[in-house]
């Protein structure tokens, strides 16, 4: 019988192991529970500011894309219009009216606003004209003495033109004298 009791002692001892084995894991279980609550609330407190921020990112993020997309939408809406008039055989609405009168509207206001300078320069003229001294003073006739040739004879060029003279050392005079010629006046 010591045999059956040695087997007897160690099915209890079996059993009461399998016995505290499942209570430490129920208390097992209850503690990884109650920690994922913990978890999950500290992860909920500090995820709110996070989810709060992604929330009004999201919301400025959709904002803008439908203040892009407006602009897209009505144009498509415009143009799914004017393609389904165009399939009922209506013709599409003219703009060129509106760009013939805002070019004449430019004209005749370019027409008015230059006339009313203009008027205004010759006022301005006008009264210049009257504060201000006559710019030709009366003179006495000079007396008219012909001009005395050169008391030198200069050079003359082939072509005929003088190289050298009064007048030669200035480069703007020099051309203009070598494009007109010289001419000499007698001698008295």
């Amino acid at each position: 019988m010591k045999r059956t009791e040695a087997v007897q002692a160690a099915a209890d001892k079996a059993k009461h192991a399998r016995q505290r084995a499942s209570l430490a894991a129920q208390q097992a279980a209850e503690r990884a529970s109650q920690a994922a609550q913990q978890a999950a609330h500290q992860a909920a407190d500090q995820a709110g500011p996070l989810l709060d921020r992604a929330r009004e990112e999201a919301l400025v993020l959709l904002e803008r894309a439908k203040d892009e997309a407006s602009p897209r939408l009505a144009e498509a809406r415009r143009r799914a219009e004017l393609a389904a008039a165009a399939a009922r055989g209506e013709k599409p609405p003219r703009r060129w009216p509106w760009l013939v009168s805002a070019i004449s509207l430019g004209m005749a206001l370019g027409a008015a606003v230059a006339s009313v300078v203009r008027a205004a320069t010759q006022q301005q003229q006008a009264r210049d004209a009257q504060t201000q001294e006559p710019l030709v003073r009366e003179t006495q006739p000079r007396e008219t003495q012909p001009r005395e040739p050169y008391a030198q004879e200069q050079p003359q060029s082939p072509t005929g033109r003088t190289e050298t003279g009064p007048d030669a050392a200035t480069p703007g005079k020099a051309a203009e004298d070598r494009s007109t010629p010289l001419r000499r006046t007698p001698e008295r």
